[in-house]
């Protein structure tokens, strides 16, 4: 796990370094001994970045303190009716959930994840 967050600390200061405070590695409360990203940025939001052994993972931009909303891109298969299904990302709040194209490796989606966030940054 420690080189997949180093090689995401490495594309998040690339891609919006210009907005990034601190990252850190902590800990995450839904699954006990389980470990996130975490960048904090300018504008007090945040983005967290889980990935689990099993391959499920979660970018999540937190902006709910700035501007009331937030962007999840995830795995998780709960939305089958999503075309990209089991990828798709919540935008703005919990029931806008839309598509989200998977990319060649999760570096790639990742990538795909902060295109969005310099959009709304």
């Amino acid at each position: 796990m420690q080189e997949l967050y180093k090689k995401f600390t490495e594309i998040a200061t690339k891609e919006i370094g210009k907005f990034i405070v601190d990252i850190r590695i902590i800990s995450s409360r839904e699954s006990k001994g389980s470990v996130k990203l975490r960048c904090y940025l300018k504008d007090s939001s945040f983005i967290d970045i889980y990935v689990s052994q099993s391959g499920k993972f979660s970018f999540h931009l937190e902006r709910r303190m700035v501007d009331g909303i937030f962007y999840r891109v995830d795995n998780a298969p709960d939305h089958p009716e999503i075309e990209t299904f089991p990828y798709h990302l919540h935008s703005g709040n919990e029931e806008n959930i839309q598509k989200f194209k998977k990319g060649k490796d999760i570096y790639e989606d990742f990538r795909n994840f902060l295109r969005l966030v310099k959009k709304r940054l």
